[in-house]
């Protein structure tokens, strides 16, 4: 860490490494060791470095640029997965995966004996002789910096990567996960990620729900460079698979609907190997405000997800077949950003705002390029200046790295710095006739140092370093040099909207995907060589040929994607005998004695209680902490643990081996909680009898229902393994009802958390939050006005109908719906799931004529159940945390609308 001081005293936080006075006109001075910093201090500003511990708040976060901190690391968990499991290695066990590893200098800078030596052989200087240049501008900074990082990198990719990466190989397995990649350009904690997929046989990013925008496409130009670093770097070595972990972090609300424009987004970007990310085991306690949504058993539509994975492995068999081949390369300025990167502890000479500006506009200004190419369907894949010094050559005219081949480069904006061997390749391309096509001037520099080499280069070959003005004008230009293979059929670059995919198999043959993760409808006219095209249905299955009209030596299709749709072909230099579709002539079919009927019990969330704490941690009002009136759970479980001498719930952190599980409190250690809901006198007789409470770890409690002992011992799971629910329709009574829970000795598992209430009732918005009230029959509508405001789960909405002949098929379609996902059944027997757009299940079955019944099973949304109740942000515990301090009026809780608001419509043909 590094801090300033313009007049003394001087104090060092930490163990000070160095001190540099900085009066005068030239650089800064580093003083002796044995220096009176408080007499410097007072001739002028003096900088100090302090050596501070590189975990900070994190203190099992270790230095990945040792050898011995991944030596130990493999010792202690690969090898002993080894021992025990290695004749499942390659089969059953195929990948060894890695979460967000880093250097770990965020704000400062990473530091080590180590490291410091190794810097100072690889650059024949001290770095803590020149580390003023990270924090004021002056001519050494860029290459000060530079070498920083380049040692950084090197030390961290060859001791950490490489090492786990060969561990791997060595035993059948792949290495993969991703790193901070979403952090580019900014170095701290990753110097180059694509340096590092380069020792991943599976290299990975993430792209969470959270992330992923489908009404914002410009908005998602840093996951699209994320995505195409990855895939760049697997064209380029020849990995077969890219990884991502996909979907966390969308919230309880996040299903089908949100999963699938967000899965074909990546698998039409390179990515072929979806991680569903995260299945909870429980989600008792903290866990369930850990990056939501889960996909498991605890989700509503749970039973419907097949769909969705089918669908994925079906695309990622297509997508993984052949190779993909990218014509451009375009020029990563990952190195650059090694010039410009100023962590935050030495911002002292600049502006915060100046500091990060300079990122930020080599992030926009490339995430821009990056976007441009992909809307005017330019084949192109990333080039890092140091894969490329390892796997780069020029041959036959044409620029390659490991396996991949360009035939045109482009230079884009910001692009200040490259390496020795970046200068040499690109001049061996131009001199072998190669274009290279410049958004910006030459670097400035070579190595982080002022060279006028770049510049040179450029003026020895004017015909093949072709300045661009604009993206417009560059991509003008590409297209003259290397035609796109897909076009409209006026030779128009398909719309900008449209994700189009491609493989090449072999023959003649390619696969082509287009995607459409946005929320607007795409309809073109497209032109793409071949004779025959094969349509691949990956909801079903099924395959069939498609007609298309002959263009020279190629076809043209009409293609409509609707948002979140996406169309699978193959195509193929012969043309196909396309088979004569089938005359249909849809006949609509009315729908009678539609009931709708709830398939669980209705719930009650008691999200607010009274709590008192009798704990070890005293205050000025002595060891007993008290919430007269009801305070949300999440207050008052951080009551709790306050009253335990903690700062907040421990198990919103990390658990080093056993220290929380295994921890005892003193006997007199007493957590009393009271949850009241009520019951409305008209509706008691009606409703009594069905009510149950769910609880969480129930065990660790005395309960009483209205003063009466409750005894959990023998009830049933409900939601979630670590929840119960027991019948107490005997227990209740007319109006006001209290559930005590009392745990004594406090017990690491006792977090405070919602309690519900299950049963055939309906809820009624109250002036402290709801009442239960008789519930009225089920009608089509929003669920919100049939007192069901909680309820995640399904409610059948079935009909008849009569068929006055043979049918040999039928469709479904929902005119207006909202919900997860949508269950169709047709006489008793499953047809289908419905959850995307057109929202229309076709089923192909013989149905006799005659009298049949439909049943559309809507499932609910699970934030209404789980949460965040008040807050609509990224979902974590901070949104949790942002309620009413006492248990509000009913309407201030936000809920998601669910129901089948209008009737389907049926066809027959």
């Amino acid at each position: 860490r590094a801090a300033l001081h313009r007049e003394p005293p001087v104090e060092v936080e930490g163990e000070l490494t160095a001190a540099f006075a900085c009066g005068g006109d030239g650089p800064p001075r580093r003083l002796p060791a044995d220096g009176d910093l408080d007499e410097a201090a007072s001739r002028g500003p003096v900088l100090t470095l302090a050596l501070c511990d590189v975990g900070g708040r994190r203190p099992w976060r270790v230095d990945l640029t040792l050898p011995e901190a991944t030596a130990t690391f493999l010792r202690v968990t690969h090898e002993e997965y080894a021992a025990r499991f290695a004749d499942h290695f390659g089969r059953e066990i195929k990948y060894a995966f890695t979460d967000e590893p880093g250097v770990g200098c965020r704000d400062g800078l990473a530091l080590s004996p180590y490291l410091l030596e190794e810097f100072e052989r690889e650059h024949r200087y001290d770095l803590l002789d020149r580390v003023y240049a990270f924090a004021f501008e002056c001519e050494e900074s860029p290459c000060v910096r530079f070498d920083y990082f380049s040692t950084v990198n090197r030390l961290w990719t060859s001791n950490f990567v490489k090492a786990i990466h060969d561990w791997c190989g060595a035993h059948g397995l792949s290495f993969t996960g991703h790193y901070w990649e979403h952090d580019w350009p900014d170095p701290a904690s990753v110097p180059d990620s694509m340096a590092a997929y380069r020792w991943m046989q599976v290299p990975g990013i993430d792209l969470l729900g959270f992330q992923f925008d489908p009404s914002d496409r410009a908005g998602n130009a840093l996951y699209l460079l994320t995505m195409k670093e990855a895939a760049s770097v697997a064209n380029q070595t020849g990995a077969r698979r890219v990884f991502c972990e996909a979907y966390g972090g969308g919230g309880y609300e996040m299903a089908l609907p949100q999963f699938k424009p967000l899965s074909d987004w990546l698998l039409a970007n390179g990515i072929n190997v979806i991680n569903p990310h995260l299945s909870h085991q429980t989600l008792a306690g903290a866990r369930k405000y850990d990056w939501p949504q889960t996909i498991s058993d605890h989700a509503s539509w749970w039973s419907c997800y097949g769909v969705q994975a089918r669908h994925d492995a079906r695309l990622t068999v297509a997508v993984t077949q052949g190779r993909e081949h990218n014509r451009v390369l375009l020029l990563q300025p990952t190195l650059t950003g090694w010039m410009q990167c100023v962590p935050k502890s030495f911002r002292l000479g600049m502006g915060s705002e100046e500091a990060s500006g300079r990122l930020e506009e080599l992030k926009r200004s490339q995430c821009a390029i990056v976007q441009a190419l992909a809307d005017a369907h330019v084949d192109f894949d990333l080039g890092d200046e140091i894969v490329m010094a390892e796997l780069g050559r020029v041959q036959d005219g044409v620029l390659c790295v490991g396996q991949a081949r360009y035939e045109v480069v482009v230079l884009p904006q910001n692009m200040q710095t490259w390496l020795d061997s970046t200068l040499a390749l690109v001049g061996e391309f131009l001199e072998a006739g190669g274009t290279l096509l410049a958004l910006g001037p030459p670097p400035a520099h070579v190595r982080g140092r002022t060279s006028e080499e770049p510049t040179a280069l450029a003026r020895a070959h004017p015909e093949n370093w072709v300045a661009c003005d604009s993206h417009e004008n560059l991509i003008e230009r590409i297209r003259a040099l290397v035609p796109p293979r897909v076009t409209t059929q006026d030779g128009a670059p398909l719309p900008p909207g449209l994700t189009h995919y491609r493989r090449e198999l072999g023959d003649g043959r390619a696969v082509h995907l287009f995607v459409n993760p946005w929320q607007e409808e795409v309809t073109t006219r497209v032109l793409l060589a071949g004779a025959g095209l094969l349509a691949l249905d990956t909801m079903t299955g099924g395959s069939q040929f498609v007609p298309t009209e002959s263009v020279g030596e190629c076809q043209a299709f009409d293609l409509h994607l609707r948002p979140s749709g996406h169309a699978l072909f193959v195509s193929d230099r012969q043309p196909h005998a396309v088979p004569a579709e089938p005359v249909r002539r849809p006949v609509p079919v009315g729908l009678s004695h539609l009931s709708v009927e709830r398939l669980e019990p209705n719930v009650l969330v008691l999200d607010y209680c009274a709590v008192t704490v009798e704990g070890i941690a005293l205050d000025e009002q002595g060891s007993r902490r008290r919430a007269a009136r009801s305070v949300n759970t999440t207050s008052a479980n951080a009551l709790a643990w306050q009253a335990m001498g903690f700062a907040r719930d421990p198990w919103h952190g990390t658990q080093f081996k056993r220290t929380l599980i295994d921890r005892t409190f003193p006997a007199e250690t007493r957590l009393e909680l009271a949850y009241r809901f009520s019951v409305g006198p008209a509706a008691f007789d009606a409703v009594a009898p069905s009510l149950q409470l769910a609880m969480e770890r129930p065990w660790l409690y005395e309960v009483r229902l209205n003063g009466a002992a409750l005894d959990f011992g023998d009830a049933a799971r409900w939601l979630d393994e670590d929840v119960r629910k027991l019948s107490v329709g005997d227990g209740v009574v007319p109006g006001q009802n209290v559930l005590e829970a009392t745990a004594q000795p406090f017990h690491p598992l006792c977090e405070v958390a919602p309690v519900y209430v299950l049963g055939e009732f309906g809820l009624q918005l109250a002036s402290l939050g709801f009442d239960i009230v008789e519930p009225e029959p089920l009608s089509l509508g929003s669920w919100l006005a049939q007192g069901m405001f909680f309820y995640p789960w399904g409610v059948r909405y079935r009909g008849r109908f009569t068929l006055e002949c043979r049918a040999a098929g039928l469709s479904v379609r929902l005119p207006s719906w909202q919900g997860s996902a949508a269950r169709v059944l047709v006489d008793g027997a499953e047809a289908g799931v419905i959850a995307y757009p057109p929202h229309e299940l076709k089923l192909e079955a013989d149905l006799e004529a005659g009298p049949h019944e439909l049943a559309v099973d809507v499932t609910g949304n699970m934030k209404n159940l789980l949460g965040p109740p008040f807050d609509d942000g990224l979902p974590g515990i901070w949104t949790w945390e942002r309620h009413p301090e006492h248990a509000p009026d009913g309407r201030a809780y936000r809920f998601f609308p669910c129901g089948l608001m209008a009737a389907p419509e049926v066809h027959a043909w």
